[in-house]
């Protein structure tokens, strides 16, 4: 459903969009904020070698700009 909802306009006509309502993001944000915190650190480095070899750039938390 979540993922239908990704694909969507926000006024929900189905049509594929460039963008994310603010709701969807902020719903998808969360999940995976969750899912990197409940994640085993194995889980998490293939998560992070599979989106490495797509070739995007890993978000790590222990490297953030002061």
């Amino acid at each position: 459903m979540i993922l239908q909802r990704l694909d969507q306009r926000p006024g929900g006509d189905g049509q594929p969009t460039a963008g994310i309502d603010r709701q969807s993001m902020a719903i998808l944000i969360e999940l995976l904020l969750l899912l990197r915190t409940a994640s085993k650190p194995d889980a998490k480095r293939e998560a992070q070698a599979e989106v490495e070899r797509l070739g995007f750039d890993v978000w790590d938390s222990s490297k953030r700009d002061s």
